[in-house]
């Protein structure tokens, strides 16, 4: 891998940001050092690095200060132990790979200096950075165009004179593509040969990781997530070679040493192939190899004894992972786990240099979870008593007496006054924080006029019938009953005082339950089972609302994935509610995800609660994520954030449109945020086939709006409403590939290269530099927003010079989006600060 593959580190990095939990445990890694030609530091040149350790990984790049010196700084690693990775390109065309081990004892990493051979005055080396369409961005290793002159020959027939130029090859195949610079009394060329595919995708790429399985075993994976090559050669280093169609590999070694090892990929579609090699260093895992025993107990805690290997070689260390994203660094935990169910714990030990050895075991606890939210009823005629069965610690209780009236959050035991006689429906709603747990039960009542009959239900599970459920009514016997009916949904009834009912799969299933007797009172109760057959992966939880003035009738969940190989964030599995707002994902894949609940415009107070992600949030970027290790998890509650509108004569509208280059299409289904002056959640909306939304009855004042689209950021829109100015109906907002930005009326905002503008470098640190092409506007207007919409940044620059540099350097580290308007032309590019 003789070129730097930029663009897909930064991307993933980029990303890498986003994905961070903000509360998990670990610790943070940093490198730094110098880059010398001889004796002189050599300023601003690139390196890419990878800190990768136990299921992670995060790639990115930096560049050298005025003083040669760089920094790679703070990345937070979540297991231990770990290793970097820094390649450098080097000035003679060679490539220097080089791995570096961190540990929690010794995460930082100083003086780690590099030599990179003399770079001479005219210099002519330079880097190719390709992406999709055949399309190469070429960058001189020396860039001073007040000194030196650049003169591009393709290989092609075309030429440039631009310092760093982008070039789309017009068909697939190879070219020899030459730099002359001239300047400063010297002239220089270099010539390297850049394999082209004409389209789609970018030339072959044969980089890999590595990560260590035990027993002088590793495991390999190339890393060009762009495309599957038709074959794959490794070479082991020990005499060894294997070939195949899959990206993956794996190989034992007779014993421990250091090899070298190379993977060379072969393309028939692309017409080409490519090598890499890298040393891998082997350890004799047999002699670091761990073990552990474990007790449970009558409580979710359980005792953890870790035996490391006898004799290590180094100071030996120990590194627990309980598969509920928390650790331990200590001997013998005693770990409390948060829900029941199936945890895979794994114990690493590590040495001083770098032996290493993992064991894993599945551990079950099994603690009886304490939500429960049956109850029973005293009837002093229009006065009823609502008492639960289960009075347990941490329970937050939630009544709603079907009348009307404002629901009670946080009394165990309801007393309610009724208006008037008749017949009610109440629910109880329980759930625990702490135990991550929830359920609710509604039961109807009969207030006034004759004597209140109750029904009430039980279930359990049938030993040794997975999914199998027996379910007994609890009647009052005083009172004669004289008849049951089951009523499973679906069209699925039963009778008699019990009944079995049999269930497919997991999920989280409705039971009501009618009981008639002599008097002819009849009572109804509806309650909710939930099922878990052979561990079924469901991740499941429950929606309610801030107030519960209203029951809520009809709502949206999303299940939204992180994709670390691809870096991104994308919709799983979505599901249509109906009161109550259960609902339950199947066949999910451990991982960490975001979930989304949202009213829909067929509900009642559809306007009055906005979009709500779990954790309570509003906006994608502050939400909770779900580590999600298998088994059945059963959530918190999502309670959805309610708005605030006294109403009013305003009136505020708009369109939201998709660019990305190309005509503009509408976007039906985007959520619309409005918020106060001080940011507080006023309504929210969503966009209909056409892409236009709008919030009516608005008092005047100050408002922002934003959009809410996963995995974008961007800008947001400030409209004051009075008396001159009472409607807005041009809040109108364009989301291309970079994120979101304004756009007064439909116009096209596109990528920033499209309109002759490049920013680097990408991450950028004190300063970011523009150079400018064909802008027909004499002035540009540029700005910076960061992830919350807010701009940090703005400035005025003048498009005749080519080039202008932005002072930078009092900008949070972050990912930001750079907005640049030229004329009625805007482009957008996605930025990250050091």
């Amino acid at each position: 891998m003789k070129q730097l593959k930029l663009f897909y580190f930064l991307l993933l990095g980029a990303l890498a940001l986003l994905a961070s939990p903000a509360n998990a445990q670990g610790y943070y890694v940093s490198v730094s050092g110098t880059l010398f030609n001889g004796t002189t530091t050599v300023p601003n040149y690139p390196l890419v690095y990878s800190v990768t350790g136990p299921n992670f990984s995060v790639f990115d790049s930096v560049f050298t200060d005025a003083n040669g010196y760089y920094l790679i700084d703070s990345i937070f690693v979540p297991v231990a132990p770990a290793t970097v990775w820094i390649g450098i390109s080097m000035c003679n065309g060679s490539y220097l790979s080089d791995t570096l081990y961190v540990t929690p004892n010794q995460p930082v990493i100083t003086g780690n200096n590099y030599n990179i051979c003399p770079i001479t005055a005219c210099n002519a080396m330079f880097m190719t950075y390709p992406s999709a369409g055949g399309v190469f961005w070429l960058v001189p290793n020396m860039i001073d165009s007040t000194v030196y002159s650049y003169q591009w020959n393709f290989g092609d027939g075309t030429s440039s004179t631009q310092v760093a130029p982008h070039h789309t090859f017009p068909v697939a195949g190879p070219y020899g593509v030459c730099l002359t610079v001239t300047g400063n009394g010297c002239t220089g060329t270099y010539c390297y040969t850049v394999n082209s595919p004409g389209s789609g995708i970018a030339t072959c790429d044969a980089s890999f990781a590595v990560s260590y399985t035990g027993q002088n075993s590793i495991f390999v994976f190339a890393l060009d997530s762009t495309h599957v090559y038709t074959s794959y050669q490794w070479s082991w280093g020990d005499g060894a070679v294997s070939s195949g169609a899959s990206p993956y590999g794996s190989h034992s070694y007779a014993q421990p040493d250091t090899y070298s090892v190379c993977l060379t990929v072969f393309d028939n579609t692309l017409n080409c192939q490519a090598s890499f090699c890298d040393l891998v260093v082997v350890y004799s895992v047999s002699n670091c190899q761990p073990t552990f025993t474990f007790q449970t107990s009558a409580t979710p805690q359980v005792y953890f004894f870790g035996n490391g290997p006898a004799n290590p070689p180094g100071t030996l260390f120990y590194y627990w992972d309980f598969g509920d994203s928390t650790y331990s660094n200590i001997q013998n935990p005693v770990h409390t786990f948060p829900v029941i169910g199936t945890y895979q714990v794994c114990l690493t030990t590590y040495t001083s240099n770098g032996c290493t050895g993992t064991i894993c075991s599945a551990v079950t606890v099994t603690q009886a979870t304490n939500c429960d939210a049956s109850f029973y009823t005293i009837d002093s005629g229009l006065v009823q008593v609502f008492i639960p069965t289960n009075l347990g610690n941490n329970l937050v209780h939630v009544w709603n007496p079907g009348d009307g009236t404002a629901p009670v959050i946080g009394n165990p035991v309801f007393v309610h006054l009724y208006s008037n006689p008749g017949t009610y429906t109440v629910c109880h709603i329980v759930y625990d924080s702490l135990q991550f747990c929830s359920d609710s039960i509604c039961q109807v009542i009969t207030v006034g006029g004759q004597t209140s009959c109750t029904a009430s239900i039980s279930h359990t599970p049938i030993p040794n019938a997975p999914g199998q459920y027996l379910f007994t009514a609890q009647a009052n016997p005083a009172q004669g009953p004289v008849s049951y009916l089951w009523n499973f949904g679906n069209g699925n009834t039963a009778s008699g005082s019990s009944a079995v009912r049999a269930y497919a799969t997991s999920g989280i299933y409705p039971v009501c339950l009618t009981i008639t007797y002599q008097s002819g009172c009849v009572a109804t109760t509806c309650d909710s089972v939930v099922v878990t057959i052979g561990g079924g992966n469901t991740l499941a939880g429950l929606v309610i609302t801030d107030s519960l003035v209203a029951p809520v009738l009809d709502a949206l969940v999303y299940l939204i994935a992180y994709d670390s190989t691809a870096g991104t964030l994308s919709l799983v599995d979505s599901q249509l509610l109906s009161f109550p707002l259960y609902y339950a994902f199947q066949n999910v894949s451990p991982g960490s995800y975001l979930i989304k609940a949202a009213l829909l415009p067929t509900d009642p107070t559809y306007s009055a609660f906005m979009p709500t992600y779990f954790g309570d949030e509003m906006f994608w970027y502050d939400a909770q994520s779900v580590v999600f290790i298998g088994g059945y998890l059963v959530l918190p509650p999502i309670n959805l954030i309610a708005g605030n509108n006294p109403g009013g004569p305003g009136f505020i509208g708009g369109l939201v449109s998709q660019g990305a280059n190309k005509t503009d299409e509408p976007m039906g289904m985007v959520s619309v945020l409005l918020l106060d002056e001080n940011y507080q959640p006023v309504a929210s909306a969503l966009t209909d086939a056409n892409g236009e939304y709008n919030f009516s009855n608005l008092p005047y004042g100050t408002y922002h709006v934003y959009l809410d689209i996963v995995g974008k950021s961007g800008e947001h829109w400030t409209v004051v409403l009075d008396g001159n100015t009472a409607s807005n109906t041009l809040v109108d907002f364009t989301v291309n590939n970079s994120g979101i930005v304004r756009a007064t009326g439909t116009g096209i905002v596109k990528d920033l290269l499209s309109i002759g503008v490049r920013a680097y470098p990408n991450p950028f640190d004190q300063q970011i530099t523009l150079e400018m092409e064909n802008i027909e506007s004499r002035e540009i207007e540029v700005r910076l927003v960061n992830m919350s919409g807010q701009e940090v940044f703005s400035q005025s620059v003048s498009a005749l010079s080519g080039q202008a540099t932005l002072e930078t350097g009092n900008l949070p580290a972050g990912v930001y989006l750079l907005y640049v308007k030229a004329g009625e032309q805007i482009g957008t590019m996605r930025m990250v600060r050091n």
